[in-house]
């Protein structure tokens, strides 16, 4: 645990000590004990597999400080929630047995080192760290596992600056050095399958704006990249799947432009099918058969707007767009898999901003319920996400911090919006409470001025009281205390 120095004593009715890692600690004087509260991690990928081998899917989440797992549980979805690989910054992840023993291990996308971390699964929901394979920094996202040299043995293709490192696997755990696949810019996502049907992986590599095929050529070597036209989709994130349903390999992509479909030619050459055009920025992608009417459909995560878009497949690489699924802030991950059991498709999703994830039930005919919330600390200890009974109906209702937005978001119970306050830097923890005796649940917050980090020079954090109200509403955020948030990493009070 990060060292830390008391900030400054609250009047009255609790004691916080800020630590230098943005965690804050409070022992509230009326009561015995005391809380801690995990940093904010910012949610990034999804991934989707057992990993516990209890027979449920279990979810991983990657965020800024580790994993977030949340195994499948018979009577709610998401058991407690654990971090895994804390202090490491996770862009993607790759599950897939490694080492040949029958247990799930993870391939992490760790751009901050740089590197992929190995992490051995143990059997029962635990890791260990088994290795670092070395890459070039680029804040990337794609990572890739599969067998790309035909052994029987899993292979990890990871994205990197001006190229794709290709690492096969020796079967046990390690990899033999990168052989590198050259890109005419930054890459940014890499997918693996049979584009032209000689039984060798190909590549699909996205770089810049746009798309390129790379060939293998057998044993885990691979062709130059040959760009694939796109008009104006300018891709962020790829999905492979046989879209219409002729045993040929296409592609969904997430563009600037909105969704898009490529339809392979079965000779490692595409078509375009149609693009989706809208403004929320898609991110995400990942396809399955949300309405089990056999044809794979795209759901699409999106920067702008709050919410996930649904697009259900027609079966000849066209696509008709149903209702989309509401979510808190940008969606940076997706993934497609029925996380309850009862046989239909349901979403996971992660946010950066608003550092939660969710998950959405399908009622199989292509619909979702509405989606539960959950935020990527609150999981693992009640942190970031607050409840409370913010407008005293009876019913618990959550308080979400949005770090991008500076601000707070409070929603009555089923996820409706009551209201929203604006903090004066990027929210990092909070605890909810009737602080001032008024019997109305009121809100304290931590938020970060980083201005100051990015010139090296110190940042300022303060503590924000603000009193709720009757309706579920909350007066302008008082600030009772303060302190420097140093740029090596101390923490002192001003």
């Amino acid at each position: 645990m990060p060292a830390f120095r008391v900030a400054r004593r609250l009047p009255g009715w609790a004691r916080i000590l800020c630590l230098a890692a943005g965690v804050m600690l409070c022992a509230d004087e009326r009561h015995s004990g005391t809380q801690i509260a995990t940093p904010v991690p910012s949610a990034m990928p999804v991934a989707v597999a057992d990993v516990d081998l209890d027979g449920r899917p279990d979810v991983l989440m990657g965020t800024a400080t580790g994993i977030v797992l949340l195994p499948g549980n018979d009577s709610v979805v998401l058991g407690p929630g654990r971090q895994i690989l804390p202090g490491h910054a996770v862009f993607n992840l790759a599950v897939d047995d490694f080492d040949r023993d029958g247990i799930p291990d993870i391939a992490a996308y760790c751009p901050l080192g740089p590197a992929v971390l190995i992490l051995k699964g143990l059997g029962n929901g635990e890791f260990q760290e088994a290795g670092s394979i070395a890459i070039s920094y680029y804040e990337s996202r794609g990572l890739v596992s599969t067998d790309l040299n035909q052994d029987g043995i899993a292979d990890l293709a990871a994205a990197q600056s001006n190229s794709v490192a290709v690492f096969q696997g020796n079967g046990d755990g390690t990899f033999r050095p990168a052989a590198e696949v050259p890109a005419k810019k930054r890459t940014w996502a890499v997918a693996s399958g049979d584009f032209n049907g000689d039984g060798s992986a190909d590549l699909a590599i996205v770089s810049g704006q746009t798309l390129a095929i790379a060939r293998g050529s057998g044993g885990g070597n691979f062709q130059d990249p040959v760009e694939v036209p796109l008009a104006d989709c300018g891709p962020s994130e790829i999905a492979l799947s046989d879209l219409n349903r002729d045993g040929k390999t296409d592609i969904a992509a997430a563009c600037g432009a909105g969704f898009a479909s490529m339809l392979g030619n079965g000779d490692g050459t595409f078509r375009m099918g149609e693009i989706k055009r809208y403004s929320d920025q898609p991110l995400s992608i990942a396809t399955g058969d949300i309405n089990a009417d056999g044809i794979p459909d795209a759901i699409v995560g999106n920067y702008y707007n709050g919410r996930i878009s649904v697009f259900r497949g027609q079966g000849d690489g066209s696509f008709a767009e149903l209702d989309p699924v509401p979510a808190l802030g940008d969606v940076y991950g997706v993934a497609v898999a029925d996380l309850n059991g009862d046989g239909k498709a349901d979403i996971a999703a992660s946010s950066y901003s608003s550092s939660s994830g969710l998950v959405a039930f399908g009622r199989g005919d292509g619909q979702f319920e509405a989606p539960a919330i959950f935020g990527a600390s609150y999981a693992l200890s009640g942190s970031f996400l607050r409840s409370a009974d913010f407008d005293s109906d009876g019913q618990m209702d959550l308080a979400a911090l949005i770090p991008l937005r500076k601000s707070a978001v409070f929603l009555r119970q089923g996820l409706s919006t009551m209201g929203s306050a604006g903090l004066s830097g990027y929210p990092m923890d909070a605890q909810a409470g009737d602080f001032n005796g008024d019997g109305q649940a009121d809100l304290v917050a931590v938020s970060l001025d980083s201005a100051g980090l990015r010139s090296g020079n110190d940042a300022r954090a303060a503590i924000l009281f603000l009193p709720g109200r009757e309706n579920g509403g909350f007066g302008a955020g008082v600030e009772v205390a303060s302190m420097a948030y140093q740029a090596g990493g101390a923490a002192a009070p001003p």
